[in-house]
């Protein structure tokens, strides 16, 4: 971990939280060649006891070895394919907007 930034904020119910954002480095290493590449990261959380340092430092590794090795939580919620956006109801109904006019334009 390189550095904290911390925020102290009110929660909905009148607690104190912190948000804090914390900046990591992460390497990764060729057994081989010993080449070596790192790579910057940041972990964030909110939290209202003495943890919140730690549950953003865990995010930012948790999250950055699902992207970096595009790993599978298991969980539905996290696979983006489980669902999509539904539409309730069209405001143009069902036809595409028009084109603005040059009378509307800002340049």
């Amino acid at each position: 971990m390189l550095a904290s930034l911390y925020e102290e904020i009110t929660t909905n119910d009148g607690k104190t939280a912190y948000h804090i954002i914390v900046k990591l480095e992460f390497t990764f290493a060729c057994g081989d060649t010993g080449q070596t590449m790192t790579l910057p990261w940041r972990g964030e959380s909110i939290d209202t006891n003495d943890k919140r340092i730690s549950k953003a430092a865990t995010t930012g590794e948790k999250y950055f070895l699902l992207k970096s090795f595009i790993l599978s939580t298991g969980d539905v919620q996290d696979d983006a394919d489980n669902t999509s956006p539904e539409i309730v109801q069209r405001n143009n109904n069902g036809h595409r907007p028009k084109p603005p006019s040059n009378n509307n334009v800002v340049v």
